[in-house]
């Protein structure tokens, strides 16, 4: 009977897999060719779009040139034999080059294309409106960028210039070998060579906008997965005839043995890996007698740690390094800190910035203020060549250094020689320029326990050394001992009556929606002191929390804003929405704020939808349940809740999860360098598009130019906040941006 069962069973699989299970597994092998494929389409289409950008730039490079803009007005005889020789045109990979006068009329060509072409891409620039055309020339398919003459600082336009790029067989073949794809020009032959060959096939069409034909590729590829699936049914149909009861109690026994218990012990294994994120440990599989699978599982597995490792090592150079400076950035300073205490016990962070950088760029440009960057780099990390020292650059000129503690008298005269260093003369070429350090030094702990705390303390020592003429370095610990009493005792005290003298007002910045329309506005607390005028919020926010004030203030923020919103709303504007920030120390007396957002909201009116409170990131721990339960009673009461400052501080998307935020606020430092910083680039889209799957908003602060904005819009955001739209402004300042009811941008 087990026999006669046995046979029955093999003969039912057989079955099976031959009338249902080949013909699903071998569809679903062939689908999985069809995605490589597809994806491989998709590569190439990223890296046309990627030669099309880097040609433009090129061509910025080229046409925004004094030299160029010489050659044009007939004030530079030597441009063509310095510049546009066949090695230096090869050197670029560029086939053709052309340049128009400013009435239009061609002044200059050379290069492959017959005539007539360099005008016709004029046209069809001028027709589509972008800057690189595919074009449809006599000698085959072009890429060509088409921009203005300009002086290097943009002023005095002179014509216009075109670089084209030919897409022949050799652009194509060089495209194959260099993404790994087979890539060839679509034709019957190629199509029959293909077919032949049992391999499938998709068309790329690189379409033109004039009346040419377009570039037709055709990227092949091979059935792997189809034609192993196939082998391995065949197999299996074989085996599956030959089974009999004693192979089958056999496989049984052994497969409990030798296949279920190994792969239990990798499984519990890797599952340890993923938990406690250990990637250099390895896995090792413990049964009487090993055999070769195992031996290979055991293999291949760890053949994958180690790549993850590595890959894992490489991913955290790109994302605790600023990729001009080659510096630490600031989350290597987050995430290195408290080893760096731990080890030494006490330590001394010096925060400085270049004063005078943005006139260097004003004037020299941006291409000579990152050439300056990386000089103070360089001389930065010499100064302290051989110390054991933690170097970042946190922004755009601002750089930090933690290194050993020392005395307060040796920390001054370390931050003096810093300054000096760094102030010396700066020579690019024919640019000389120059630009000086104030350096801010406190002490941890002494000064700070928390690094949040330790930076805000040595920005406030940067900031009196700014005060006090620049160009100098102050200590944190003198300007607290300075006169039997600090200015920072003194703001401490006086934030106390700050509110009932009515010196804290609100100014409002606003939140656009794709740059056209003010969808929200986030309300911003300010201080105007009687004698040290506007005290600048990261110096008395946490005065405030310190004091315990912050939570007066902060009930007063919720009133005054919603009130303010409740205005607004009555002025035709019931979808504005106002935005404000709640602080970690608020959070210890959520049910005290809670009662006051109930009174407000039924004093006021508003619509809870149109309040949102910001919680910033730094602050967050997700095991925090005084914080998740805020966020579930704000929640319960329809108010929104947003993240701030996403991807700063130690969030992450697993922890959202746990935190369930409608909205999240990306940090300004993402946004730096953009589009041109691939790696942040790269971690905007993918974070953006992840947090679209788990339903939550996305808001991108800190948008300063053009090129950010447009980089936003197409990847698919669209909520923005920076001063490339507008500053914090004044409630009356803000109600006429809302009355105008226009555009801001031209999209």
């Amino acid at each position: 009977m087990v026999l006669l069962l046995t046979a029955v069973l093999c003969l039912g699989g057989v079955i099976v897999v031959e009338g249902v299970g080949s013909p699903m597994l071998l569809e679903e092998a062939k689908e999985n060719d069809a995605r490589v494929l597809e994806e491989n389409v998709g590569r190439t289409a990223n890296f046309l779009e990627l030669e099309e950008e880097a040609l433009h730039r090129q061509l910025i490079d080229w046409s925004e040139w004094n030299e160029t803009h010489d050659f044009i007005r007939n004030e530079n005889d030597d441009y063509i034999d310095m510049n546009l020789e066949e090695e230096m045109l090869e050197n670029i990979r560029v086939q053709h080059a052309a340049f128009f006068d400013e009435s239009g009329a061609l002044y200059y060509e050379t290069g492959l294309p017959g005539s007539g072409t360099a005008e016709a891409i004029l046209r069809q620039h001028e027709e589509e409106g972008d800057p690189v055309v595919i074009h449809a020339a006599e000698d085959g398919m072009m890429m060509a960028a088409v921009h203005p003459i300009t002086r290097n600082d943009g002023s005095d336009p002179a014509g216009m210039m075109i670089m084209s790029r030919m897409l022949d067989e050799t652009y194509i073949e060089n495209l194959g070998e260099l993404l790994s794809i087979d890539i060839a020009a679509e034709s019957a032959a190629r199509g029959d060579a293909v077919a032949a060959s049992d391999r499938i096939s998709r068309t790329y069409r690189l379409q033109t906008q004039d009346a040419g034909q377009p570039l037709e590729l055709s990227i092949a590829g091979n059935q792997t997965i189809y034609n192993s699936q196939l082998e391995h049914l065949q197999q299996l149909k074989q085996t599956a005839g030959i089974v009999f009861l004693g192979v089958l109690l056999l496989v049984l026994l052994l497969t409990r043995k030798y296949v279920v218990r190994p792969i239990s012990q990798v499984a519990l294994q890797l599952q340890d890996v993923q938990l406690d994120q250990r990637r250099g440990t390895r896995t090792r599989i413990h049964v009487p007698s090993r055999l070769i699978e195992t031996q290979d599982l055991e293999k291949e597995i760890n053949s994958m740690l180690e790549k993850l490792q590595k890959s894992h090592e490489e991913i955290t150079e790109l994302a605790y390094h600023d990729q001009l400076t080659g510096l630490g950035n600031r989350f290597y300073l987050t995430h290195t800190f408290t080893d760096f205490t731990a080890k030494h016990g006490k330590a001394a962070l010096f925060y400085f910035d270049l004063d005078g950088f943005k006139q260097v760029n004003d004037t020299w440009g941006h291409e000579t203020g990152d050439l300056l960057l990386q000089e103070a780099a360089r001389r930065i990390r010499a100064f302290f060549d051989g110390e054991e020292a933690m170097l970042a650059r946190v922004g755009g000129d601002e750089f930090v250094v933690v290194t050993q503690a020392a005395p307060v008298d040796r920390l001054k005269q370390t931050g003096a020689l810093l300054v000096d260093v760094v102030s010396r003369e700066y020579r690019f070429g024919s640019v000389v320029t120059s630009v000086t350090a104030s350096v801010g030094v406190a002490s941890y702990p002494a000064d700070a326990e928390a690094l949040s705390q330790l930076l805000q303390a040595a920005d406030q020592a940067m900031y009196e050394a700014k005060q006090t003429g620049k160009a100098r370095a102050a200590v944190y610990a003198e300007m607290e001992l300075a006169d039997g009493f600090t200015r920072r005792e003194t703001l401490k005290r006086d934030l106390v009556k700050a509110l009932s003298r009515g010196e804290l007002r609100l100014v409002y910045q606003p939140i656009y929606e794709s740059g056209r329309k003010v969808q929200g506005a986030e309300a911003l607390l300010r201080w105007r002191h009687p004698v040290y005028g506007e005290v600048f919020p990261n110096q008395f926010i946490p005065l405030m929390e310190e004091s315990g004030v912050i939570h007066e203030a902060g009930r007063w923020v919720l009133r005054e804003s919603a009130g303010q919103l409740k205005r607004w709303q009555e002025q035709e504007r019931p979808d504005l929405y106002v935005s404000m920030n709640v602080s970690k120390a608020q959070l210890s007396e959520y049910r005290s704020f809670l009662t006051v957002l109930d009174e407000v909201l039924s004093e006021t009116g508003v619509s809870p939808k149109k309040l949102q409170m910001e919680i910033t990131e730094s602050e967050v721990h997700y095991d925090d349940s005084d914080l998740v339960t805020f966020i579930e009673e704000v929640s319960r009461r329809g108010v929104r809740t947003a993240l701030d400052d996403f991807g700063k501080g130690t969030a992450s998307l697993y922890g959202l999860r746990h935190l369930p935020v409608d909205v999240v606020k990306m940090d300004r430092s993402f946004m730096e360098n953009i589009p041109y910083d691939a790696f942040n680039a790269s971690v905007l889209v993918g974070i953006n598009s992840l947090l679209q799957e788990l339903d939550v908003h996305v808001t991108a602060e800190g948008i300063e130019n053009d090129e950010q904005y447009h980089f936003l819009l197409k990847h698919g955001i669209t909520s923005m906040q920076g001063y490339y739209f507008s500053r914090p402004l004044e409630t009356a300042d803000m109600e006429a941006v809302l009355q105008k009811g226009q555009p801001a941008l031209d999209a």
